[in-house]
């Protein structure tokens, strides 16, 4: 199996951007004879574990500071006394 730069391109830019449906390129060429086509396939499952990783840390951070935005607005009002 041939690998063109610009599929290699294709499956990192699924990997990073889409990060669980890399996984599915990067077993699948992980599983091939060809050690080029593997390597392809580890790079992929990499980035998209990274990719997940982020996601849910940012995922966190975003959550965490609605949650004081909206403490400090109930705070607000209930020292306005509402």
């Amino acid at each position: 199996m041939k690998l063109t730069v610009a599929k290699q391109v294709g499956v990192y830019l699924v990997s990073i951007l889409l990060p669980p449906l890399g996984l599915w390129p990067g077993f699948r060429y992980f599983k091939n004879k060809d050690p080029h086509v593997q390597l392809v396939g580890i790079i992929a499952i990499i980035l998209t574990v990274m990719s997940t990783a982020v996601t849910i840390w940012y995922s966190i951070v975003l959550v965490q500071n609605i949650n004081k935005q909206i403490n400090s607005q109930i705070n607000q009002f209930q020292l306005q006394g509402y």
